[in-house]
């Protein structure tokens, strides 16, 4: 659920990035959307989104794609 796979996604991340993450879910078509505070945050998330992608798939998503987006 969204719920275990934000906590997954917190727990493979540096702290400071981990504490801007508000949330995370799987969406129609394989693509992992990633919820962020702001738009410094979302910059430094979408660097990381091959790491996103793999920590997913650990938590056994199958995402293909990542998406960053910030909370309003």
């Amino acid at each position: 659920d969204m719920d275990s796979l934000t906590t997954a996604l917190r727990a493979g991340i540096e702290s400071n990035l981990a504490d801007n993450l508000i949330a995370a879910n799987i969406q129609d078509g394989g693509q992992l959307a990633i919820i962020c505070s702001s738009s410094p945050w979302a910059a430094r998330l979408r660097f990381e989104s091959d790491r996103l992608l793999e920590l997913a798939a650990g938590a056994g998503v199958a995402a293909k794609t990542c998406v960053v987006k910030v909370s309003r």
